[in-house]
């Protein structure tokens, strides 16, 4: 009997979420990943030591397993790859190299922004051999990004002259193709959330939002997701119209989009416009609270089968009267991890609704950055009258969440936010 394969590009935790989708629809993952042991390589039943940026392997592979489609799931720089495998091979795909020119550039998408008078937040783009005086018209501190990097990397804080200078080398080598020039735009002091959906005959549906809590130390790294959004209610419509004329100014007609907002005292801002599943799949809140499947819609048309709208077009998120934080679980080291409680024995902890687990007890890990490797996700319910912060249900569940090495050493981290969100909306 054939068997129904997709390729996959990319194997990171997140992946695994992908994986778990194809096998509920009858498929067969084929990953590719330049790292040896990234974890969804585990759960796959095909798997390939190769960047997903070598368009000559993946397409030899894809050829070998006679892959159905491609999944390109969450980063930018695994678009045009999967763009050139289909392409090659006749499959489908939902979206034109000229979009994704404008979307994976951050100067042809800020550019864009600015042209449809979209609110932006000041920024400039300079030569790395720029001089200070290039910076006139922004105010400190400022964020240094890499034109077209992925998976917020390469992206600094930076409180004057000299820490720009310092943090340039390692901004630059997170550029795919920009060896030579940067972005730098003004911190806003803002919340931070996201809008997610799908967009069907060039008509955005919402399916879910969220905020995102970040710690802007010297990197910037993310500390907790929270959803829905505190803002969904206040700012709705206003959102659905911004995201529809975006869609419309770049000529999308169908697939899943992301667009980052920030809110402050100088109004609603527009971070980013993705084209795609957004990281660390936060398609997964929706299905969360009775949504629609936006990674398994995906699926559907990559493989070019009918996809099922019924669930996106009844679907309504307001009257929740819960919030959900999404609680990342890391291990800080390289080695064996054992965790103290089973997956089951969490779920019976009041206020925890769902559990991933992305690397099994006992299982050893490898590739651990210094920030960690995600082990485990946590998605955590209260209910909205629930004064608590996030803070305070972490420093509740610390006892339950502990991983150790081999040794008996407690390797667990928990993200606290790094400002102060006790008096800020955050806490809410």
């Amino acid at each position: 009997m054939d068997e129904k394969n997709i390729l996959v590009l990319g194997a990171i935790e997140a992946f695994c979420d992908i994986v778990h989708d194809l096998e509920d629809m009858g498929y067969n993952a084929v990953c590719c990943d330049f790292y040896e042991h990234a974890a969804a390589k585990r759960i796959s039943k095909y798997s390939y030591l190769v960047s997903t940026t070598d368009v000559e392997k993946i397409l030899d592979i894809a050829q070998k397993h006679n892959v159905k489609g491609v999944i390109m799931a969450f980063s930018d720089r695994n678009l045009k790859p999967a763009l050139e495998v289909c392409k090659s091979l006749g499959l489908p795909i939902y979206y034109t190299e000229e979009v994704i020119d404008i979307l994976t550039d951050k100067i042809n998408m800020k550019n864009h922004f600015k042209k449809n008078d979209f609110p932006v937040i000041p920024y400039k783009v300079l030569n790395a051999s720029f001089d200070e005086n290039d910076l006139e018209g922004l105010q400190y501190p400022l964020i240094l990004k890499p034109i077209d990097g992925y998976g917020s990397k390469g992206i600094y804080k930076c409180h004057d002259i000299s820490e720009i200078r310092e943090h340039l080398k390692e901004c630059l080598n997170s550029s795919q193709k920009y060896t030579d020039k940067l972005l730098i735009e003004e911190f806003y002091d803002a919340d931070e959330f996201s809008v997610s959906g799908w967009v069907r005959e060039g008509t955005f549906y919402l399916t879910s939002t969220y905020d995102v809590g970040r710690n802007f130390e010297s990197s910037v790294v993310l500390s907790y997701v929270a959803f829905p959004s505190q803002y969904e209610k206040k700012y709705k419509n206003e959102l659905k119209d911004i995201i529809q004329q975006m869609t419309e100014s770049l000529g999308i007609v169908e697939g899943p989009v992301t667009v980052q907002f920030f809110v402050g005292a100088k109004g609603l801002k527009v971070g980013e416009y993705l084209y795609r599943l957004a990281g660390g799949s936060p398609y997964l809140y929706a299905v969360e609270l009775g949504g629609p499947n936006i990674a398994k819609m995906l699926i559907d048309f990559q493989a070019g089968n009918e996809i099922d709208y019924q669930n996106l077009l009844s679907y309504r998120n307001d009257a929740n009267e819960y919030r959900y934080y999404d609680i990342l679980v890391f291990s800080s080291k390289e080695g064996r991890v054992h965790y103290e409680k089973t997956k089951e024995q969490l779920l019976k902890i009041p206020g925890i609704e769902n559990v991933l687990l992305y690397h099994d007890d006992n299982e050893y890990l490898y590739e651990v950055s210094k920030k960690g490797k995600l082990v485990m996700r946590l998605f955590y319910r209260k209910h909205v009258t629930d004064t608590r912060s996030y803070t305070d249900i972490i420093d509740e569940l610390r006892e339950n969440i502990i991983i150790r090495d081999d040794q008996g050493e407690n390797i667990t981290i928990l993200r606290y936010p790094k400002r102060d969100f006790e008096n800020g909306n955050w806490a809410l």
